[in-house]
């Protein structure tokens, strides 16, 4: 219980039991200890020891102190020691580990998600996909690793992983409905990672395009919210990149992100869709700021921030963190439009020194390049590095 750093009376909870049965005085009594053990032996049988970590929310040490505690109690039960370190793992138990770290993945404990998901990964990785749950955790912890590796700008890490995970999801022969999705999800996180990645722009938008044909293709529409949006940064900086291509890029950018914020319920969010909502008009800001029309950047600004917007902001923030970051770059971008670099530098460095940013390393890597251009006075960089 030390290991797993838990209370008595948590474990004691996980496990159906009385939380005087795990006491040492009752453990050491041979009249009640038989009984004790005869139900601790079933209640942490291997297909169970994962429920117990999801009731838990254990870490994936935390499991790992919990195998160690059931093997003990199995020798004691016995007298045959099993060393769980050197167990062989089935398939079914790696597709669980990724699935719970999809699950803490989804509720924002993205510390307690990775290695989970990494696990998973990393089991099935050298081996061929065969059932239809092999294929949904290796989309989905790939996503969401690779979603991970573009927040903490580990550039190398996400090209490498969006080569793997492309190509599991062109295997995927499933076509149901919920495979669909976590198709599409793999692409869209993809294109999100390449865009970070410094890639052709071209790349990150075949990549949006492509997952939400798939949503659309299964009759999703809230979910294809992100991947319009996720086209509209990467058309513009293609524009700036070719002049050839300069006016149908910043157009086709404007349309994309335009259609999502529709999607979302144009100038009067849908509640349910709120958080996409507002990342979708703050991604419309910086747009508009990088495509250097500053009065349309500050009437859109005007428009988003008022009372009821920033309380929905400030409602949002243990759910959704990224909306604050999100919400930080787009006053940025206010303030290049305006050309208030010396303003915008002090946010940059307000957002690098909080220590709640430390995980968005990409961000805190764009806070930096800020910064720098600014001290400079390269304000064609500070642009390129708002369109990013």
């Amino acid at each position: 219980m030390d290991e797993t750093r838990l209370q008595k009376q948590a474990l004691a909870s996980a496990l159906g039991m009385n939380p005087s049965s795990l006491s040492l005085s009752h453990l050491q009594d041979a009249t009640k200890s038989k009984y004790i053990y005869q139900r601790l032996s079933y209640v942490l049988r291997r297909d169970n020891l994962l429920a117990i970590a999801r009731y838990l929310r254990l870490s994936l040490d935390g499991v790992r102190a919990l195998k160690r505690l059931a093997s003990a109690v199995l020798t004691s039960s016995t007298g045959y020691r099993i060393d769980p370190e050197s167990m062989l793992e089935r398939s079914w138990e790696a597709a669980e580990y990724g699935m719970v770290g999809c699950e803490y993945f989804d509720t924002g404990s993205l510390e307690q998600a990775l290695p989970y998901l990494q696990h998973a990964w990393q089991y099935f990785r050298p081996l061929p996909l065969e059932t239809r749950a092999e294929f949904e955790v290796m989309l989905r912890a790939g996503a969401q690793i690779l979603e991970l590796y573009a927040n903490a700008g580990q550039a190398a890490e996400a090209k490498h992983h969006v080569r793997q995970l492309v190509q599991i999801a062109r295997d995927c022969r499933d076509t149901d409905r919920e495979m669909g999705r976590a198709v599409a999800f793999a692409y869209k996180a993809g294109g999100t990672a390449l865009r970070h990645a410094g890639g052709h722009p071209e790349y990150s938008i075949q990549m949006a395009v492509e997952a939400g044909r798939i949503l659309k293709e299964h009759g999703f529409a809230d979910e294809r919210i992100g991947p319009l949006r996720n086209q509209a940064k990467p058309y513009v900086a293609w524009g700036w990149r070719d002049p050839s291509r300069r006016a149908s890029c910043f157009e086709a950018a404007l349309a994309k992100v335009e259609h999502s914020e529709a999607l979302a319920g144009g100038s009067v969010p849908r509640e349910e869709v709120l958080d996409e909502w507002l990342l979708t008009r703050f991604t419309r800001v910086e747009c508009l700021a990088g495509l250097e029309r500053r009065d349309e950047t500050l009437r859109l600004w005007d428009e988003t921030m008022e009372l009821d917007t920033v309380r929905a902001i400030a409602s949002s923030l243990d759910r959704r963190p990224d909306l604050y970051a999100k919400w930080a770059f787009a006053q940025m971008a206010v303030c290049f439009s305006i050309r208030e670099f010396d303003r915008m530098a002090a946010l940059a460095e307000a957002f690098a020194r909080a220590p709640e940013n430390e995980k968005y390393g990409e961000r805190l890597q764009r806070c930096e390049s800020i910064i720098r251009c600014v001290t400079r006075g390269d304000s064609e960089g500070v642009r390129q590095v708002l369109i990013k």
